[in-house]
């Protein structure tokens, strides 16, 4: 497995693991329950399944359509764009106590925007990887 492919599995599971803890803190606490649920969903959704997914879409897919990943130099700063920005947006909800227009907010839309860009870069990496070899046969259909 590719370095970053393997980085990403493993921050998949760290991630998992913290979802886990805030999801049976969620359910023993009844304080501040609005923030821990957005930090729980957050943690499990962009952190556990996306990074899995980058993780499973960097090592498997190139390998299904014998393509190589279009810029993987790209890749690594992905990596780092995916967990700063899921991690700036869990603390900066967290000590702004959800969203407001302070500073709080500001670092918690720029952290969303980091976010938002490492999803862009996953979908640019990987488009021309899904769309086959140049000189693939065209497939017959029955």
């Amino acid at each position: 497995m590719d370095l970053y492919a393997r980085r990403f599995a493993r921050m998949s599971l760290v991630w998992l693991t913290l979802g886990a803890m805030l999801g049976t803190h969620l359910g023993l606490a009844a304080h501040h329950y609005e923030v821990i649920r957005f930090v729980h969903v957050h943690v499990l959704l962009a952190g556990f399944m996306a990074m899995m997914i980058f993780a499973v879409g960097y090592h498997i897919l190139p390998r299904f359509n014998a393509v190589p990943v279009a810029h993987p130099w790209l890749i690594p700063v992905h990596f780092w764009a995916a967990n700063l920005g899921l991690a700036g947006m869990i603390l900066f909800y967290v000590f702004g106590q959800g969203l407001g227009f302070g500073p709080h907010g500001i670092g918690f839309g720029l952290s969303g925007g980091l976010e938002a860009l490492s999803i862009f870069l996953f979908v640019f990496n990987l488009w021309p990887v899904l769309a086959g070899p140049k000189d693939e046969a065209a497939p017959v259909t029955i």
